[in-house]
């Protein structure tokens, strides 16, 4: 399992702040490879059209963590707020 870390403290999901209109926040997560092997990341994904994954690490070992970076743009017709677990990533173990 992949945990997610924003400022030290485990979450569900990324706290962007408040984010103007057309304006983009940019924030650090660190995620933890809980599983017992290496573990190679792929695939990233983005459940938010808004979100953006800019930089992941590619490979952790076991109990190591590794940064993840990401964008929030809201665009203009935006009404509905982020949803918990915006991003995700194709885990291969070993």
């Amino acid at each position: 399992m992949i945990l997610f870390y924003q400022n030290g403290v485990e979450v569900d999901g990324m706290d962007f702040g408040i984010t103007e209109i057309g304006k983009t926040n940019t924030i650090e997560v660190m995620i933890k490879n809980t599983y017992n092997d290496n573990i190679s990341l792929s695939n990233e994904y983005s459940l938010d059209k808004d979100v953006k994954i800019l930089e992941y690490v590619k490979t952790l070992k076991p109990q190591e963590y590794g940064k993840v970076i990401l964008s929030f743009t809201p665009n203009l017709n935006r009404q509905e707020s982020l949803k918990k677990k915006q991003i995700g990533f194709k885990v291969v173990i070993g």
